[in-house]
C-alpha cells in the first residue's frame, strides 16, 4: 500500500502500487517522501473523502503479513 497526499497536504485513502505507478507516469502525481512511508502527493486533488482504516499485521516465525481493512472489506 502506497500513503497518498493531497496538494494541500491532507492524508487521503492509500492506493496500490500499480496505481502510484501509473499516476506518477502521467504526471498527475509526484513523490512526497521516501521514509518512513513511500508517499506520493497527488497535484489535481485538494480534498477527498476518507474512510477509517485500521492496520493489521502478522509477525510469523519466518515471515511478516500485514494487511489495511476497512469496515466493509
Amino acid at each position: 500500500m502506497i500513503a497518498v497526499v493531497s496538494n494541500t497536504g491532507k492524508l487521503l485513502m492509500p492506493t496500490s502500487a500499480y496505481r502510484a505507478r501509473k499516476l506518477l507516469k502521467k504526471g498527475c502525481a509526484v513523490i512526497y517522501r521516501y521514509r518512513p512511508y513511500f508517499t506520493i502527493q497527488l497535484l489535481d486533488r485538494e480534498d477527498g473523502e476518507v474512510q477509517e482504516i485500521e492496520y493489521k499485521s502478522d509477525t510469523g516465525s519466518r515471515h511478516v503479513g500485514i494487511s489495511v481493512c476497512t469496515e466493509t472489506k
